[in-house]
């Protein structure tokens, strides 16, 4: 798997005009800092309080299959 480079993060931080600091620690926060899975994957934080507002349903137990379809 390749990993990000400088430059990389340079042209992401110019595109959205916010300082390289600002993109390294959103992706920390958000990935644990490992940005991505073994298979290359982008990991994304699941927020259960936007699940809710797209699905109007909770996480749990018994929404699990709802879980599942909107997360394909």
């Amino acid at each position: 798997m390749q990993r990000l480079t400088n430059a990389d993060l340079n042209t992401v931080a110019r595109s959205l005009n916010v300082p390289v600091a600002a993109i390294l620690a959103v992706g920390q926060k958000e990935s644990g800092n490992r940005g991505f899975t073994d298979t290359g994957l982008c990991i994304v934080r699941f927020e259960t309080h936007v699940f809710r507002r797209y699905t109007g349903q909770t996480v749990s137990g018994s929404n699990r299959a709802a879980y599942e379809r909107a997360r394909a």
